[in-house]
C-alpha cells in the first residue's frame, strides 16, 4: 500500500501560517486565540506549534514556529490509545478523527511519537 506524506519547502516559507489555519479549517476546528475549538462544545485543543529548534544557515525565519503535523502511522499509536474509536487508520492509511466521537481526553496527543 502507497504511503501519504507531505513536504514543506522552508525555502519558501514566509511563516504566514496559512497551512495552519487550512488544516484547522479543513479539520472543521476554531482557533481562538493560542486554543483551538472542536465544533459544538467539546473540549478545547491546543494548536500544537513549536518554535523551530534548528536553523539554516541564510533561512531568514530562524525561530519561527511550525506547525506539527500528523504523520500518519503506519501502526498509529493515536489511534490505538483513543478510547472510543474517534481516532481511526483508514482503509488506505490515513490517520482521521471523527470529532462526533471524540471526548477530549487527549490520549492521542500523549500517544504520539511526534507529539502531533
Amino acid at each position: 500500500m502507497a504511503r501519504m506524506g507531505m513536504i514543506i519547502d522552508l525555502n519558501r516559507c514566509i511563516t504566514c501560517m496559512a497551512c495552519t489555519i487550512a488544516c484547522l479549517r479543513e479539520n472543521v476546528m476554531r482557533q481562538t486565540g493560542d486554543a483551538v475549538e472542536l465544533p459544538e462544545g467539546n473540549s478545547t485543543y491546543y494548536a500544537r506549534t513549536k518554535p523551530a529548534k534548528m536553523t539554516m544557515e541564510g533561512y531568514p525565519f530562524s525561530g519561527a514556529t511550525y506547525f506539527i503535523q500528523c504523520l500518519h502511522c503506519e501502526n498509529a499509536p493515536c489511534a490505538m490509545a483513543c478510547p472510543t474509536g474517534a481516532t481511526y487508520i483508514t482503509e488506505n492509511g490515513v490517520v482521521m478523527l471523527d470529532h462526533n466521537k471524540c471526548i477530549g481526553c487527549r490520549a492521542c496527543v500523549i500517544a504520539c511519537p511526534y507529539g502531533a
